[in-house]
């Protein structure tokens, strides 16, 4: 989710470039030149020469009494882009924008069905437990029968060995219970030092959409609001922009002032 919202930021950012391509850029500086020590003119006289020159402001450059080589003002840009890098960077924003949204979702359905997981393992150790407590109830009984004779051994031994294979699926849904707590704490980005305990007891269910509706009514809404299907169509409109502008650049004269 990070990674997406730094992805909008990037692209408002290109929209404002975008947005001042025409804008011109402001160049500042300072020059400062010293000569001291002898000097030959033109015709060849040896002159003694102490000079010096210092210019500070809008431009830079200035070599001893020279003409500021590089202006304080300069506007130099395509007048394609800036025709058309505003919509393309429009464009990218709400792409970006409904990327953003689609990661959102993954991240959520990643955590709904993890905390779905996480709810089935407790589920599944309560029977569990529940099963071990009722085999205990059974061995007691089989062993007073067996120890009043009106019972056999091999009723109680059994009903022992039932007995350990249940403890032991008590302990794999033990493990279940630990292994979905920390996928849930991965999909959120918790620490998973803890076991995580969910508030409900049991699944409930969650309407999404009226069952009285026939599900070939429901398919069109769905696919409209997938952003997936959204960010398709502004690349597509992206895409389309740039070709119009590699077909006007050549014909749109460039500016220097």
């Amino acid at each position: 989710m990070g990674f997406a919202r730094s992805r909008i930021r990037e692209a408002y950012a290109n929209l404002q470039a975008a947005n001042v391509l025409w804008l011109p850029t402001i160049q500042t500086g300072v020059s400062y030149n010293h000569h001291e020590g002898n000097l030959q003119d033109s015709a060849g006289a040896i002159l003694d020469v102490s000079r010096s020159s210092l210019q500070a402001g809008l431009g830079a450059g200035a070599v001893g009494a020279g003409t500021t080589m590089q202006p304080g003002l300069v506007a130099q840009f395509h007048f394609v882009d800036a025709l058309f890098q505003p919509k393309i960077a429009e464009r990218n924003v709400w792409a970006q924008q409904h990327a953003r949204d689609a990661v959102l979702n993954d991240q959520l359905l990643e955590a709904a069905v993890a905390y779905q997981e996480l709810l089935r393992a407790y589920q599944l150790q309560a029977v569990a437990n529940e099963t071990v407590a009722n085999s205990e109830k059974l061995v007691r009984l089989t062993t007073d029968f067996a120890k009043a004779g009106q019972g056999t051994q091999a009723d109680a031994d059994r009903s022992q060995a039932e007995l350990s294979l249940r403890r032991n699926n008590v302990a794999r849904s033990q493990e279940a219970v630990a292994v979905a707590s920390a996928r849930l704490a991965q999909a959120i980005s918790l620490g998973s030092a803890q076991t995580i305990r969910p508030i409900e007891n049991a699944v409930t269910p969650i309407e999404l959409v009226t069952l009285e509706s026939a599900p070939q009514e429901r398919v069109a809404p769905a696919l409209a609001n997938r952003p997936e299907l959204k960010e398709s169509r502004d690349l597509v409109a992206l895409a389309c922009e740039r070709l119009h502008r590699a077909k006007y650049a050549p014909l749109v004269p460039s500016m220097l002032l």
